[in-house]
């Protein structure tokens, strides 16, 4: 059966559920899961600062049920006119209902969301994902299909099937061992893009395959949440991006759990990924041959086990002035696929496990403060590893020492029909972190597949590397600054300046333990891989973005952004010279 064929026999089951509901009524179910980047989370954090409190919990997705204990926490009398208009934009958005609800209490909303967007720039060499700030996670699909689904009290699930495109062109795929080289990102090069099939250089052999990218069955009650399925995860306060889990990784597979209260939460997750059996070469080996191989046989089976596994606890205080959160995270992974069931140990210290041939741990540390209404300040530390006792720091053979740390502050002052908010942040990595000898390191795979035609089984399949945290990786220090205003359900706009350094350990740079000369802090200028040198100048960028949004009425939004980019010796050339960039995004969204 086709894949197609497939498609529409699911999507005329679902629609077969509308038969038996009836016109929507009063409803309670509050399972609904609002995702990283939902505004409804957003216009909390400015409200929690306004009103003298720490950022709300930052481990996200979340369910309404815990939306709605944060929202409660505020006393509305207290509010100013400006706060109440963020109060009163929360409040309607978590007491959503089905539209359509059965006599027996099955709730069912299906919607359709219509997103064009078109993406300018002027050069053609910056053609990598990474160099736009509007990546692939952040392009929307141009027709996106919603099925959400309330059974009872207890349970939610939801859906989006949506017509989306992948990251690369379908010339950059090899029908041959002559075929061109497969670095390329075409799509990201092009100066006039658009996410619509057939129109700005697509072609329908580059709609994407990995639908749904959100998908999943979510489960509770009073206090606590379960989800299973396909979503993004986040977990941090951070702006430029987070230490231990990054908002930036398109699509989680997981499940997890969370139990929260007014001064403590607890969240557990498990999320899953391809083994790196499976898209890294073997030595001298090249990646085209590399795929080459793989693609000969169509039926080839997925390799190993990769697993990330975290536990986080976060804990109120001092009249919610002050939150501190403890998060413990593992790397897992088994070559044959063997899965050890003792690691699944949620309350367990991962770091106390001692399977160093499966496993590598984190601990990162946060600390939130707000101690004036309309002023907070936060900080965060990583620990990925670091010489102790009797082991060197430093000289030849020593492990280096692998650590970041964040340090930011955010204000909020409400104004109007809401409030304008500003933020400054700094982030510091180690030159490996998230790395370690082995495989098993904090750099997943996103693995991705189209219809490309001519290619041997009809599928293409690449894989696309991300760090899991901080979304710039290890040997970086990044300087953060935004600010803007937002009037909810009216418009947002926002001015963003980034500066950047990025040292020699790129994404794809095996660890190596230190030599005499080697350096030890970000940004590197000289590292050495295995017997070999490397040099280079430190890569410099600086980013700056107006951006607006609007509501154009019941639906219909609009949003649009301009990026001014400027990089100096860009993938660490020699070269003095600064090249330049202009990238310009445009979308509209209209749902019914």
């Amino acid at each position: 059966m086709s894949l197609r064929i497939k498609k529409w026999i699911c999507l005329g089951m679902m629609l077969s559920f509308l038969s038996p509901l009836g016109a929507s009524r009063s409803y309670v179910n509050d399972r609904k899961i609002f995702p990283v980047g939902s505004s409804e989370y957003e216009n909390l954090v400015l409200l929690y600062i306004s009103t003298g409190r720490s950022q709300p919990s930052s481990a996200g997705p979340w369910s309404a049920d815990e939306l709605l204990g944060m929202l409660e926490t505020i006393p509305y009398d207290s509010l100013s006119d400006s706060q109440r208009a963020l109060y009163d934009e929360v409040a309607f958005a978590l007491e959503v209902s089905p539209r359509l609800v059965s006599d027996d209490g099955f709730g069912f909303t299906p919607s359709m969301i219509l997103a064009p967007e078109f993406y300018f720039h002027v050069n053609e060499e910056f053609d990598t994902e990474p160099d736009w700030n509007y990546g692939f996670t952040e392009r929307t699909a141009p027709i996106g299909v919603r099925f959400e689904a309330w059974s009872a009290e207890h349970f939610y699930g939801f859906v989006e099937l949506s017509l989306g495109l992948t990251r690369y062109h379908s010339d950059d795929w090899p029908i041959s061992t002559d075929g061109p080289d497969l670095s390329r990102e075409e799509l990201y090069a092009l100066r006039f893009r658009s996410n619509i099939p057939m129109f700005g250089v697509a072609k329908l052999g580059e709609l994407s395959m990995n639908i749904p990218y959100r998908a999943f069955l979510s489960v509770g009650g009073s206090h606590w949440n379960l989800q299973i399925g396909r979503d993004r995860l986040s977990w941090g306060p951070g702006e430029s991006g987070n230490l231990i889990l990054g908002s930036h990784y398109p699509m989680h597979q997981f499940i997890r759990l969370a139990n929260y209260h007014r001064s403590f939460k607890y969240t557990f997750v498990a999320s899953f990924f391809p083994h790196p059996v499976n898209y890294r070469p073997d030595e001298g080996q090249s990646e085209k041959d590399f795929i080459m191989a793989k693609l000969a046989d169509p039926n080839h089976q997925m390799q190993g086990l990769s697993m990330f596994m975290g536990h986080r606890f976060e804990f109120r205080m001092f009249q919610d002035r002050l939150t501190f959160a403890i998060s413990e995270t593992i790397m897992y992974q088994t070559l044959d696929g063997y899965f050890d069931l003792q690691v699944l140990n949620p309350m367990m210290l991962f770091h106390n496990m001692y399977i160093r041939g499966n496993s590598n741990s984190l601990l990162g540390f946060e600390l939130d403060f707000t101690p004036y209404e309309g002023i907070n300040v936060y900080g965060m530390f990583l620990l990925d590893d670091m010489a102790a006792g009797e082991e060197p720091t430093s000289g030849a053979d020593a492990n280096p020492n692998a650590a970041g740390g964040m340090l930011g502050v955010k204000l909020v002052f409400p104004y109007g029909y809401g409030a304008f908010f500003g933020s400054l942040e700094g982030v510091y990595t180690d030159p490996y972190l998230y790395k370690r000898d082995g495989d098993v390191e904090y750099i997943v795979a996103f693995r991705e597949a189209n219809n490309t035609a001519g290619q041997i089984g009809g599928t293409g399949i690449k894989y696309h590397k991300y760090y899991l945290g901080y979304r710039y990786g290890g040997d970086s220090v990044v300087g953060n600054l935004r600010f803007g205003y937002v009037a909810p359900g009216r418009f947002a706009t926002a001015l963003l300046a980034q500066l950047r350094f990025k040292g020699l350990v790129e994404l794809d740079t095996p660890w190596s333990t230190y030599s005499d000369s080697s350096p030890q802090h970000a940004p590197t200028t000289s590292i050495e891989i295995g017997t070999e040198a490397k040099n280079g100048p430190v890569e410099v960028t600086l980013r700056l973005e107006p951006s607006v949004e609007m509501q154009l009425g019941t639906g219909i939004s609009f949003r649009s952004s301009l990026s001014f980019v400027t990089q100096w010796h860009r993938n660490h050339s020699t070269e003095v010279g600064p090249v330049f960039d202009f990238q310009m995004v445009v979308g509209a969204t209209y749902q019914i």
